[in-house]
């Protein structure tokens, strides 16, 4: 099999804009954060799993 294409209109030969890689650094960040904030509280028996 061949993979999917990707739906975007971009050549594959270019990649994420500095402004998309930033991007999705701060999403990264963001959901590293509530991880580590969710396994803590999680840890004090503050929340279920």
């Amino acid at each position: 099999k061949t993979p999917a294409k990707s739906s975007t209109a971009k050549s594959s030969k270019t990649g994420p804009t500095p402004d998309e890689l930033r991007h999705y650094y701060r999403e990264m960040l963001l959901i590293r954060r509530f991880e580590e904030k969710a396994g803590q509280l999680y840890g004090m028996g503050l929340i279920g799993g």
